[in-house]
């Protein structure tokens, strides 16, 4: 009788569907960590219609403007424009909530 040993087939087939379920894990990580780039045209239009976020706060960062979009249920898009009109995405979220701060009181 001639024994077959499986051993080493069990063991690569744990290795592959460990590193399947990883790839599964990261890949949709990656893809939701992607910077998302566009006129800054488009990229207002899409958060008005799309998303009903509305500008809310701006600031200048050095030749960049910074903008924080956010929705009547409290959504929100923080977009970085530069000089060529290029504005991207650079983070969003929910739960948008306005602080009240006065100068020279400590937060």
């Amino acid at each position: 009788m001639i024994y077959f040993n499986w051993v080493p087939y069990l063991r690569l087939a744990a290795l592959g569907a460990a590193l399947l379920a990883l790839w599964l894990v990261i890949w949709p990580a990656k893809a939701h960590a992607q910077i998302q780039c566009g006129p800054h045209t488009r990229m207002t239009e899409v958060l008005r219609d799309k998303y009903l976020e509305a500008p809310r706060h701006n600031a200048t960062q050095g030749k960049r403007m910074v903008e924080v979009y956010v929705s009547d249920k409290r959504g929100f898009t923080v977009l970085v424009t530069d000089v060529k009109g290029l504005a991207c995405i650079v983070a969003a979220g929910q739960d948008w909530h306005d602080v009240e701060w006065k100068p020279g009181r400590k937060s």
